[in-house]
This record gives C-alpha cells, sequence and structure tokens, in this order.
C-alpha cells in the first residue's frame, strides 16, 4: 500500500526476504525443531495450544486442526 509508512515497507520487505531465503535454501525457520523428533514436536504442538487458550480465553480454539502423525504436528 502507498500509503502506509515507509517502516511497514521496510518490514513488510524484510519478511519478504526471509521467505525468500528459506524457499531457496529449504532451511527451517526453527532449526532446533526436528520433523524426526516426535517428543519435542507433540510438546511444541501442546506449549502453542496452551498458549493460545490462555491468550484467547477460550478452550479447543484450534479444533479445526487435529494433526494425526509427527509430519502433519511439525507442520502445524
Amino acid at each position: 500500500a502507498t500509503l502506509c509508512g515507509e517502516e511497514v515497507k521496510q518490514d513488510y520487505l524484510l519478511t519478504m526476504k526471509r521467505s525468500y531465503s528459506q524457499f531457496v535454501t529449504g532451511k527451517t525457520p526453527l532449526p532446533w525443531l526436528d520433523i524426526k523428533d516426535e517428543k519435542t514436536c507433540i510438546w511444541v504442538w501442546r506449549y502453542l495450544i496452551e498458549k493460545l487458550e490462555v491468550a484467547s480465553g477460550k478452550k479447543d480454539t484450534l479444533q479445526f486442526i487435529k494433526p494425526i502423525d509427527n509430519e502433519t504436528i511439525y507442520w502445524s
């Protein structure tokens, strides 16, 4: 948008640069999280769900997303 400030435009360009770099290199933005580490993936998913529920004040906020295996947990 041309009506937004310079800082907003710079933030957008930086975000796009990071996204493109990630796409080209194929590197994950979370190098500490391994798709094959089921225990950590499950812990992260549960942590995020808990924090989201606390922030929103609602239970079952992400009921429409139900990862069924380690890979879908990782990508979710």
